[in-house]
């Protein structure tokens, strides 16, 4: 097993299920799949150690004593996974690294971040210090249908959105849905109805922005009651902090609601010199590109205290967190090469 689809292959066998792989982080199978990532990383002549925050981390010696290129990614999965979230990053970097063994002035880490899909604990706790390196790398699958549909090789990533999740509550008069008269009904689900689809209609002509209402609570949800209460959550995203303010300030205004803010994270921008490295490797190859944002977390996100970039490679039909989950090998091979010139660029920056 020496080369990317072959690795990709033998780890979707660990936790594989009728359902899909499942590999949650701390499970017997997330250490088997540990301890073969380990394996290969040592093949490649990387030292290894686990941090703290049960980070591994394989380190790659370059000629000079500088700041590591840092590249990462994770192993762990939802309980219903395809072969190729996460897991693309971190042997990708394993294989470039092993290409690029005795050709860098800088050393090179390749990380595998604990507890991606649960809590990003790994990557948090790697970034808490903030580290004294040079750039920061991940390599993943899309996991949405644009470089597909587009027919495009690689996104080079703007940035991964922030997110801003509220919860709105809509009030009526509980009453017999049989006795009580059309015209006569104060009906909170009714109500409801328009203000869901003017968030869809907004999100619509905003550009890049994403909302979406996702969980209703209908109170008493009785078969012959008329609903007294709907309480809803929005979730909006988008790479522009103010622009997600505005939308959610602008719904409770039209409707005069009040909101309860569930959560929010602010954008992570990439290093628009990365963003250029990322796109001049992809030319150099015969690539095709675009950039655009990532509408979905990953660990990435966590590096905006040092120079970082994301490259994406298609997810067919945008598919993911899913046994159907598919990327050809070709479109693996575009990523981990141009993966592999980006780091030869950051390299010789300096």
């Amino acid at each position: 097993m020496n080369n990317l689809i072959d690795k990709i292959e033998q780890l979707s066998h660990i936790g594989n299920t009728p359902q899909g792989i499942c590999r949650r982080s701390g499970t017997r199978e997330d250490a088997d799949a540990r301890g073969l990532v380990i394996s290969w990383m040592l093949n490649a002549g990387m030292n290894v150690h686990k941090d703290e925050h049960e980070n591994i981390i394989g380190t790659l010696p370059g000629f000079e004593p500088w700041k590591p290129i840092v590249v990462g990614s994770h192993i762990d999965t939802v309980s219903t996974a395809g072969k190729y979230d996460g897991v693309l990053g971190v042997i990708a970097g394993i294989e470039a690294a092993g290409k690029l063994r005795g050709q860098l002035n800088h050393p090179m880490q390749v990380v595998v971040f604990n507890d991606e899909e649960n809590s990003m604990s790994g990557s948090k706790g790697f970034c808490a210090d903030k580290p004294d390196i040079l750039a920061f790398l991940e390599l993943h699958v899309e996991q949405g249908p644009v470089l597909d549909l587009q027919r495009v090789d690689v996104g080079i990533v703007q940035g991964i959105v922030g997110q801003r999740r509220v919860r709105f509550s809509v009030y009526g008069q509980e009453n017999h849905a049989g006795t009580t008269p059309m015209s006569m009904r104060d009906d909170a689900l009714v109500k409801t109805a328009p203000i869901i689809t003017y968030i869809h209609d907004k999100a619509l002509d905003a550009g890049g922005l994403v909302a979406t209402v996702s969980q209703l609570d209908v109170s008493p949800n009785q078969f012959s009651v008329v609903p007294g209460q709907v309480d809803f959550t929005v979730q909006v995203r988008d790479l522009d902090a103010l622009a997600m303010e505005d939308f959610v300030d602008d719904v409770c205004k039209k409707f005069g609601m009040r909101c309860e803010i569930l959560h929010t994270s602010e954008p992570a921008d990439c290093d628009n010199i990365v963003m250029e490295y990322i796109r001049d490797a992809a030319k150099e190859l015969g690539l095709t590109t675009m950039d655009m944002p990532s509408r979905a977390s990953h660990d990435a996100q966590n590096f905006t205290f040092c120079p970082m970039g994301m490259i994406f490679v298609p997810s067919i039909e945008g598919i993911s967190h899913s046994p159907d989950e598919k990327t050809t090998d070709e479109m693996c091979y575009n990523g981990l090469n141009v993966l592999i010139e980006t780091i030869k660029r950051i390299d010789e920056q300096t």
